[in-house]
């Protein structure tokens, strides 16, 4: 398969990524377009994903990175994938060519984990920005260099490709509005002072085995604010905490349980307030909450940008695809409930006991 054949040069690729995303791109980003073949349809699907890179040089998450590519990729069927690599902080001329840099040391790691899959990595370019008349470079095999070409029109054919466009598959809908820039880098040095010291009590606690515990604290830590006087506004610290307790698994998983309790209205303000101002990490988690709180109680429409916001924050998250799923088929309000029930078995594995609606009583404990 010759997967470069329907375009006229990797200017032209590049140029239709963004189309083929359906959503804005990340400043910084690695986007994959992956190929597959479709013989019903006489020719090649083509899609595209993209992961935002890390705001510092990723010498450390080159394998991460090409653990979430390679997987999305095995559960595609992914034969052939091409990288584009985006970021306006590097300068191209210099670091396409140099094999110890870290944009080749990523692409390694790619390539040696689509490997694994009989996924062929057999292309890949840099560029600061996808515009039409920047400049991209290669990255893999001998350096070379040309502009992204104008991106093609509505009646322009390519020969027996069918063009799947992310967008058609993701939910309906706008994302949520983001807050402003000073307050995303308030909350976000915050978050970062939090994290540091889940990290270190997570450390600590390792070695006392007391993980369970752990677990439990951040769950309360949750649970505190969602319980506290209604209507409160909460200190940037406090949202940075909730955050970062988000991130821990079995508190979010416990946390999808919400909708289920008396303090339903209350987790899901608390949720609202969350999503415009976490760093994405965290955003994408209280975005899926407020997405399991709109959906059960009928809002559909807010379910859907919640989702649509989770999904950008970060398209790896992993309860997205079964949420999707609840109103591509759509999924009925008992089966949405029983999705929260788990939730309620999470957070008593972790020793909280939820104060539940009665009518939801039976059916958890059953």
């Amino acid at each position: 398969m010759d997967p470069t054949r329907h375009f006229q040069s990797p200017g032209h690729l590049i140029a239709v990524v963004p189309e083929l995303l359906g959503h804005p791109i990340p400043e910084r980003a690695l986007l994959i377009v992956t190929l597959r073949e479709r013989p019903k349809l006489d020719g090649l699907v083509i899609k595209a994903i993209s992961v935002e890179l890390p705001p510092t040089p990723i010498y450390q998450c080159e394998n991460k990175i090409a653990r979430c590519v390679s997987q999305a990729c095995a559960e595609d069927d992914v034969k052939v994938a091409l990288a584009v690599l985006v970021d306006p902080y590097a300068i191209w001329s210099t670091a396409a060519g140099n094999e110890k840099g870290w944009p080749r040391l990523l692409l390694a790691s790619i390539q040696q984990h689509c490997q694994t899959i009989d996924t062929d990595l057999s292309g890949a370019w840099a560029v600061p920005r996808i515009e039409p008349g920047v400049q991209w470079w290669t990255l893999l095999g001998p350096v070379r260099c040309g502009q992204v070409q104008p991106a093609p029109t509505a009646d322009c054919e390519m020969a027996d490709v069918h063009m799947v466009r992310l967008a058609q598959e993701s939910p309906a809908g706008q994302a949520l509005a983001i807050a402003d820039t000073d307050t995303l880098a308030q909350v976000g040095a915050a978050f970062l002072t939090a994290l540091n010291a889940v990290i270190q009590r997570a450390q600590d606690v390792e070695a006392t085995k007391s993980v369970t515990e752990h677990r439990r604290a951040e769950l309360d830590r949750v649970l505190q604010s969602i319980t506290g006087p209604g209507e409160q506004v909460l200190k940037m610290t406090v949202m940075a905490e909730i955050g970062v307790a988000l991130l821990v698994p079995q508190v979010s998983d416990a946390l999808v349980a919400m909708p289920l309790t008396v303090h339903a209205e209350a987790a899901e303000r608390l949720w609202a307030q969350l999503v415009p101002v976490l760093p994405d990490v965290a955003r994408a988690e209280a975005a899926v909450l407020l997405a399991v709180s709109a959906y059960m109680r009928g809002d559909r429409e807010l379910a859907q940008r919640a989702l649509r916001t989770a999904q950008l924050a970060n398209p790896h998250l992993r309860i997205a695809p079964l949420l999707e799923r609840a109103w591509s088929v759509p999924m009925t309000t008992e089966e949405m409930r029983e999705i929260c029930r788990d939730g309620v078995e999470v957070a008593a594995e972790l020793g909280a006991h939820l104060e539940l609606e009665d009518s939801d009583t039976t059916g958890a404990q059953s």
